[in-house]
């Protein structure tokens, strides 16, 4: 992802839909949102109407962090939360939400936030 996130100068958020395997099924990340430089809206039902589409069997999302500072802000945990939750219902588990900012990274799920 880190060929895409760099070269943003506003926040964007993005999906990987993975098949049964757990890889990714799509030639490119699906763009859900873009926002301003510190933040963007995204809401469940954008995302997730993606990931039917794309017939995701799990999803990956991913979101840049053009500050560079990619360490999770409280309300990036309570969406993470909240999508989640969303794909639950729908029987699209969220695998994973990874910020990515100057050449680093943060993963909830290697972190237990997931």
């Amino acid at each position: 992802m880190e060929p895409y996130a760099v070269r943003e100068v506003v926040e964007v958020f993005w999906i990987l839909a993975l098949g049964a395997q757990h890889r990714v099924i799509q030639n490119r990340p699906l763009s859900v949102a873009r926002g301003i430089l510190n933040g963007t809206l995204v809401h469940p039902r954008e995302l997730l109407r993606l990931a039917i589409q794309a017939n995701a069997v799990s999803i990956i999302v991913v979101h840049n962090c053009p500050s560079g500072e990619p360490t999770p802000s409280a309300e990036g945990r309570m969406m993470t939360r909240q999508l989640k939750a969303a794909g639950m219902l729908l029987g699209i588990p969220l695998r994973d939400h990874v910020v990515m900012g100057a050449g680093r990274y943060a993963s909830f799920a290697e972190v237990g936030d997931l």
